[in-house]
């Protein structure tokens, strides 16, 4: 399933009645990817970035990449967005040689739209995406306390695989790092 920049996947509303649509990233969004990024790393939450700025260039050389994979095939991205502006983005990319027929998942979602059910719409399209493009399986790796995102994960189907002790440091302490699958055949 050949995907475009901008494509519109699905439009729902979250539980508390907002109207949200789920489409793929195009250039225009850029300024709006870049707020939700930064306000992800001000919030010091369970991701990768802890705090650092992104700049307008450093999202911008982000943003032309994953276009660039999702032309290719290489990556399935979704975001969701509130009255235009971006409240969650998730995306699978794809393995190479040997892994090629599997992808590896991240997803965030802010703060206020949290726990209205657009975590999980975001998984259950990338999952039938990632099918429908010959995917044969997803992994993904969380920090072992964020309990929220485990549950979701485990209600639409993965499977915990393993865990990693220390793998992250977040606010002074170490924590581990799970790793989880589901198999799309």
């Amino acid at each position: 399933m050949k995907l475009k920049p901008g494509q519109i996947i699905k439009q729902s509303r979250s539980r508390d009645g907002r109207e949200i649509v789920y489409r793929l990233p195009k250039t225009a969004d850029l300024e709006t990817m870049r707020r939700f990024a930064n306000e992800l790393s001000t919030e010091d939450t369970f991701v990768q970035l802890s705090g650092e700025r992104i700049t307008k260039k450093a999202e911008s050389q982000y943003l032309t990449e994953a276009l660039a994979a999702i032309e290719n095939g290489e990556k399935i991205q979704i975001i969701a967005l509130f009255k235009q502006e971006l409240i969650a983005n998730a995306s699978v990319t794809k393995g190479k040689k040997r892994k090629a027929h599997a992808g590896e998942l991240a997803i965030s979602v802010a703060a206020p739209f949290r726990g209205q059910g657009i975590g999980e719409e975001l998984l259950q399209l990338l999952t039938d995406l990632s099918r429908k493009n010959g995917l044969r399986l997803l992994t993904l790796t969380c920090f072992e306390n964020n309990q929220r995102a485990i549950n979701l994960y485990e209600k639409v189907g993965f499977t915990k695989a393993g865990f990693i002790p220390g793998m992250y440091q977040r606010q002074g302490r170490y924590w581990g790092e799970i790793i989880m699958y589901l198999p799309l055949i």
